[in-house]
């Protein structure tokens, strides 16, 4: 269905198992982008230059990703659990405008950017975080937004 969409790999279509956020913003396949990377430093998605080619875990994709193949129907079960990713661990809200920092975890962007005027750490793990550079996270952005839609709050 297109509730999968979001956990789909943009360079093969396939369903991610170790998803990583390039500098354009979107989820790939970690072993799929890492190939790509090793002859162009173009987006499969925008067709435009990365800005960097340092990848980042997408940590809460993955976990609902891990969520969605626990569940053989793909029903219900792992929407349920999707939706606690979607959620900024700051706000506790549904992430409208999801950013990765450099550990891998996602914040609401005004959220995490209140955050990090103030701290050099990760809220979530408290760890230092060595660049408090900000990368847009497409993908979760996305499957907040089929929750939504399938909450009938779009």
């Amino acid at each position: 269905g297109g509730e999968w969409r979001a956990l789909q790999c943009g360079i093969c279509g396939r369903i991610i198992m170790d998803p990583v956020v390039a500098s354009d913003g979107f989820s790939y396949e970690r072993q799929e982008i890492e190939a790509r990377l090793k002859h162009s430093t173009i987006s499969p998605m925008t067709g435009k230059r990365l800005a960097f080619t340092v990848l980042v875990p997408n940590n809460q994709l993955k976990n609902a990703i891990e969520a969605w193949r626990k569940d053989p129907t793909h029903g219900g079960g792992w929407i349920t659990a999707a939706r606690e990713e979607v959620k900024c661990p700051i706000t506790m809200s549904v992430m409208h405008d999801a950013v990765l920092t450099c550990d891998g975890h996602s914040y609401e962007r005004a959220a995490i950017i209140q955050w990090l005027r103030r701290h050099a750490s990760s809220p979530k793990s408290n760890l230092p975080l060595s660049s408090k550079a900000l990368i847009t996270n497409h993908n979760l952005a996305l499957l907040a937004r089929t929750i939504a839609a399938l909450d009938g709050d779009a």
